[in-house]
This record gives structure tokens, C-alpha cells and sequence, in this order.
């Protein structure tokens, strides 16, 4: 039970991560001081690890699901 809720909040903070990466994209440009070619591809990477994950995720869920 303890491991299905640390799931929920890890996919919880993934998916608040991802959509708020986008509004503080002009802060870190300004800060860390790169570009926004090189913040596009933080994006990107970001991106693709999501769908990995939820391509793993999916097969496993599909594999280990109890029930139907």
C-alpha cells in the first residue's frame, strides 16, 4: 500500500514538473545564463525521458496488474 501512494506522488510530481517547465523557462535563461536553444533541449530530454517512462510503466502495469 505504502508503495502504490510513493508512486502516485512521484507521477504526481513528474506531471507538475513537466507542465511548469514551461513558465520558468525565461528564469533560468536569465540566471544560469544559457540559451533558449539549449533550455529547447532540456525540454526535449525532459520529454523524452516522460515517455520512456511511461512506455516502461505501461508494459510493466500491464505485466504485474492483479486482477482482469
Amino acid at each position: 500500500m505504502a508503495h502504490a501512494a510513493a508512486h502516485h506522488v512521484l507521477l504526481s510530481l513528474f506531471y507538475t514538473g513537466r507542465h511548469n517547465f514551461g513558465w520558468a523557462t525565461h528564469q533560468l535563461s536569465a540566471t544560469l545564463g544559457i540559451s533558449f536553444e539549449k533550455i529547447g533541449w532540456i525540454s526535449f530530454a525532459m520529454l523524452a525521458g516522460y515517455a520512456a517512462g511511461q512506455l516502461v510503466n505501461g508494459i510493466l502495469a500491464d505485466r504485474l496488474s492483479p486482477g482482469t
